[in-house]
């Protein structure tokens, strides 16, 4: 799957996935008066925002042609951090599929590496559970707070999701890595190291408690780079939450058929709470050492 601009010669197949009113208001809620539109609708509604530097439409597609379209926007021109996913829909014929999560994890890696969002924000209306689970599984988080819109008679409630991927600061990260007596990093080394990777991170009254951090090529190869608990909190389970979850992760990244190697460097003495996870202990029959080396500056 690939994502590119939208072009005018799209409208009329995205419009065509669009089988009733009420897919129609799942879609673009109360943005267009009524229903049914055409392609040239909504060529005319993109054309008048045409000169509005603040939002952006997409499509994805592969070789069989278009499989989805969504759009990002500013919703306030004076905070370029914050963006927000909408107009969201995917071929009816190839939905199931999981390439609905698939495009929405394209796009905010869009929103996070090109423009830079430290905030993804999205709207799903509670009677569509299918596009909630989704977005959920993309790593979007249900805020609690929720809109009333009136669609086709009927109020319908809609959820605000949002996605933060910087879920712990450079400083913070350093701090952590003090705490276990792990060397010191500069902070543009932490902070780049960071947006570059996945981290889950649990917090507590505020403070980050605990995290893990994953490195990936995006292809087979998965490096465990971090797992940090405080000693405060360590011996309750903090661990194995930060384990469970970089795993459930990596299991939804793997394609069809595929598999991926995850590779870690354990602590002294914790060889045994990775081998819980189906990690094979090195030295083996099969591996010699595992091995690394720092390079500092000038070396």
């Amino acid at each position: 799957m690939r994502l590119r601009p939208f072009k005018k010669c799209d409208a009329d197949t995205i419009i065509s996935w669009i089988k009733s009113e009420s897919i129609f208001r799942y879609w673009c809620a109360d943005r267009f008066e009524s229903y049914p539109i055409t392609g040239k609708d909504l060529i005319a509604q993109y054309e008048e925002l045409a000169f509005n530097d603040d939002i952006f439409h997409f499509v994805a597609y592969d070789a069989s042609g278009l499989i989805g379209h969504f759009n990002i926007r500013y919703p306030d021109k004076d905070d370029i951090d914050t963006v927000r996913l909408g107009y969201v829909i995917v071929d009816d014929k190839r939905r199931g599929q999981g390439l609905g999560k698939k495009m929405i994890k394209m796009a905010l890696d869009y929103a996070v590496s090109y423009m830079h969002a430290s905030k993804v924000t999205i709207g799903v209306f509670d009677n569509n559970p299918s596009a909630l689970n989704c977005y959920l599984k993309a790593g979007f988080e249900d805020t609690g707070i929720t809109e009333v819109y009136s669609c086709m008679g009927k109020d319908w409630t809609c959820k605000e999701l949002i996605y933060c991927p910087s879920v712990i600061t450079p400083e913070e990260y350093i701090s952590m890595r003090e705490a276990v007596c792990w060397s010191s990093i500069p902070v543009e080394e932490a902070r780049a190291g960071l947006s570059n990777s996945y981290v889950y991170c649990i917090r507590e009254e505020g403070r980050p408690v605990a995290l893990g951090r994953l490195v990936k090529d995006n292809g087979y190869v998965v490096y465990i780079a971090d797992v940090i608990v405080l000693p405060e909190y360590q011996g309750k389970g903090y661990g194995t939450k930060i384990m469970e979850k970089l795993l459930s992760v990596i299991r939804e990244s793997i394609i069809p058929e595929g598999k991926v190697m995850i590779s870690l460097l354990a602590a002294q003495g914790k060889e045994g709470f990775y081998e819980k996870f189906g990690f094979d202990k090195r030295p083996n029959e099969y591996y010699g050492c595992g091995m690394h080396k720092w390079i500092k500056y000038g070396e």
